[in-house]
């Protein structure tokens, strides 16, 4: 009897388990006591990657104002990613991209993208990404590391379309291969613009095999001084409810739209 009652307890705890919600963890840049697992604003974590260390999947991450430039984690190869949120949770900024930033690097000089090169985010597979700035993000140069997961991605590398972008400004990012702001992903309600592929042949100035709602894509480039096309904003994509203006070379290739406006490209 006392055996089945320590196994109706066992289970009790299981079942309580099941329920209990996902926690919100906490990061500020400036906070002066972190201590995980980051469970308010007073232990808050210093950096992103902190707070996504000791997260689980279905946990918020809220993220509070300020820009976010140091530390790093290498997913694939050797590329480090700025952010790898490399488990099923959402990070959300405070008070949205105009205040919160993730900053990548790229060498300096003409070329940025070499082996020093950090991208800005990687996402997993149903991670969310909601209400930043990615910027300053670069990938490995041509024939240092694989093609799809070293060379493309500037911006934001994800492992599927079942990664989700949400009220973001990717800006001034650069790749080798496809897609200099965002590699596959679903984008909402966002803002691409002013990154640059430095490939002729490849595409997606802006986004690549992605799909993408609502949104505006200005102002990408596909290879400078090339005479080929490949889609400066958008390449194997879909775009519903979008602007695509002032991209080269042209606006989209290979793309499925749905009541899009294209402009000036």
């Amino acid at each position: 009897m006392r055996r089945r009652i320590l196994s109706l307890g066992t289970l009790l705890l299981l079942l309580t388990a099941w329920r209990i919600p996902a926690a919100t963890l906490y990061v500020d840049g400036g906070s002066t006591n972190p201590a995980p697992p980051y469970l308010d604003w007073a232990s808050a974590a210093a950096d992103i990657q902190s707070a996504i260390d000791a997260a689980q999947d279905g946990d918020l991450i809220l993220v509070t104002n300020g820009l976010y430039a140091t530390g790093g984690r290498v997913i694939h190869g050797a590329l480090t990613n700025r952010v790898a949120v490399d488990k099923a949770v959402t990070v959300q900024s405070v008070n949205g991209p105009d205040v919160t930033l993730i900053q990548g690097y790229q060498a300096p000089g003409y070329f940025p993208n070499d082996d020093t090169a950090i991208r800005g985010v990687y996402l997993t597979n149903h991670a969310a990404l909601v209400g930043f700035t990615i910027t300053g993000g670069a990938t490995r140069y041509q024939g240092h590391g694989d093609i799809i997961q070293e060379q493309c991605g500037g911006g934001i590398w994800c492992e599927s379309t079942n990664a989700a972008i949400s009220n973001c400004v990717i800006t001034a990012n650069t790749c080798m291969y496809y897609a200099a702001g965002v590699y596959s992903g679903t984008l909402y309600s966002s803002l691409v613009v002013s990154n640059l592929n430095r490939k002729t042949s490849y595409g997606g100035g802006a986004v690549a095999y992605s799909r993408v709602f609502d949104s505006v894509i200005s102002g990408n480039l596909l290879g400078p001084n090339s005479d080929v096309g490949g889609g400066g904003g958008a390449f194997s994509c879909t775009l519903s409810n979008c602007v695509l203006t002032g991209n080269a070379l042209t606006a989209v290739d290979h793309c499925f739209l749905d009541n899009c406006t294209l402009t000036n490209n």
